[in-house]
């Protein structure tokens, strides 16, 4: 609701929005649900107070983000904890490092005494409210804390080829292996915010590597490139609204005109016509969770937020006038001619949030009355995922360049995977420079621009809003790797 008031320069969900937010934290101090949370519930409440923040100025939306991310940093390792070996609200114990790298920086899965599971969903979700904090405060503790989870991150969350897991048993430093398009949606939010904040280079690298890993992840794409996860993983429909808003944190703090800029536009156009053409029947306002089909008639909570936020995403794109820099056949067309009214969408996201709105309502009320009869232990559904999905990773994208440094000077567009390499620590002294600024000179690796520009077109053609638009298209994966869920 408030990121739909920032693209149409409104209020008007203002007072709704601050109601939520007063009920969410008398039903749940300080956002933790019942007696075992989830703590990337309770971050979710401070990561949208933030960005409610940042859209409005009110304090009362700042105060919310900053109890929640409480919350949060209660469960999150630190130097101390480490140290002394005991853990507030844990009983457990926790290796201070894994494979000589300090544990500092990693989140709870949840708040249950003895597990001792750090997750990525958690660790993403509380560097992304952390990142935002610092972004709308200037205050060096949300920077600080942001940072040090970064580190964790990048050490400790990624396996050899650099892919993003699910979390790490930090009792015994064993890695799950699974690998969900959540974790690096939300970690790609974060990166994003973060590298804009700290006009750090090597963090931007790291959005970039969460980012190629993502969009050219062909198991996580249908065939003509829309979000579309296998159905055997529990709650893995809603997942595209994670990678959207990873790609729009990037797109949103980087308005200079570039070829990666306008190659994220057109991915989002996809998930965009997707979601209008497939998710839903003509003219109606409620949204399946399959953004390849079919229609879905029955309203659904989450079905109507992961639709939604590919709706509000497209909203800047439209009325946003950059364009490919070389006049392409493939290039969008001109917003008065080619592109649908931007009123129309606002219409359509209206509708969708009319009904969310009084479904939240609903939902707020019945909880009340719930705790009114005694059921003091009131707790939201844990999905937990009790198949085995097999997840590929595509070895076939751009191998140019192979042996290129993984750290570079300059930003670069999606190629192939770099190979890993050891973090320098949160407190170490990183290069600073200007967050993904472009020139026509500018080189990603050792490859030039419009050779990797050239390699991104071939897979996104011809970016127009239009129901006929063709997606990217992605490479088959070479080889299938079995992971095991635990997510």
């Amino acid at each position: 609701m408030a990121e739909f008031d920032a693209a149409t320069n409104q209020t008007s969900y203002k007072d709704r929005l601050l109601e939520y937010f007063a009920q969410a934290e008398a039903l749940h101090l300080n956002f933790l649900h019942g007696n075992v949370s989830r703590l990337n519930w309770a971050l979710a409440h401070g990561i949208a107070a933030a960005h409610a923040y940042k859209v409005y100025s009110d304090s009362a939306f700042l105060t919310y983000a900053e109890k929640a991310w409480k919350s949060g940093t209660d469960f999150t390792l630190n130097e101390e904890n480490l140290q002394s070996g005991t853990i507030p609200f844990k009983n457990v114990t926790i290796k201070a490092t894994c494979g000589a790298l300090p544990m500092a920086g990693g989140t709870f899965w949840n708040t249950n005494s003895s597990n001792a599971y750090v997750n990525t969903l958690a660790t993403a979700s509380y560097l992304l409210a952390s990142a935002l904090l610092a972004e709308s405060t200037k205050d060096d503790k949300y920077r600080d804390a942001a940072m040090k989870t970064e580190t964790f991150y990048f050490d400790l969350l990624r396996n050899a080829r650099g892919d993003l897991l699910d979390g790490i048993q930090g009792d015994v430093c064993s890695n799950s292996d699974a690998s969900y398009p959540a974790n690096d949606g939300l970690m790609m939010e974060g990166l994003a915010v973060l590298a804009s904040v700290t006009q750090n280079e090597t963090i931007a690298e790291h959005f970039f590597d969460v980012l190629e890993r993502t969009i050219l992840n062909s198991n996580w794409h249908s065939a003509n490139g829309i979000i579309n996860v296998s159905t055997a993983q529990a709650s893995a429909e809603h997942v595209g609204q994670y990678v959207v808003r990873g790609l729009t944190a990037f797109y949103n703090r980087n308005t200079t005109p570039s070829e990666l800029r306008t190659y994220i536009r057109g991915y989002l156009g996809v998930q965009y016509n997707a979601v209008l053409d497939n998710a839903r029947e003509l003219g109606d306002d409620v949204y399946g969770a399959s953004w390849t089909g079919p229609p879905f008639s029955t309203f659904s909570l989450d079905n109507q937020t992961n639709a939604l936020t590919a709706l509000v995403a497209a909203i800047p794109l439209h009325n946003d006038p950059i364009i490919a820099q070389d006049p392409t056949p493939s290039s969008p067309t001109d917003d008065s001619t080619g592109n649908p009214n931007i009123g129309a969408i606002a219409g359509g996201v209206v509708g969708g949030l009319a009904f969310l709105a009084l479904l939240v309502t609903l939902i707020l009320h019945l909880v009340r009355r719930r705790q009114q009869k005694q059921f003091q232990n009131l707790q939201a559904l844990d999905e937990v995922i009790q198949t085995n999905p097999v997840v590929q990773v595509s070895e076939k994208i751009s191998r140019i360049n192979r042996e290129r440094k993984f750290y570079q000077v300059h930003p670069r567009i999606p190629q192939s995977p770099p190979t890993p390499v050891a973090q320098d620590s949160a407190t170490s002294t990183r290069s600073s420079t200007q967050f993904l600024s472009d020139s026509g000179t500018t080189r990603f690796g050792s490859v030039p621009t419009e050779v990797l520009v050239t390699l991104l077109n071939n897979r996104l053609q011809p970016e127009q809003w239009r129901e006929d638009e063709v997606p990217p298209e992605y490479a088959t994966a070479s080889a299938p790797t079995q992971v095991h869920s635990s997510m």
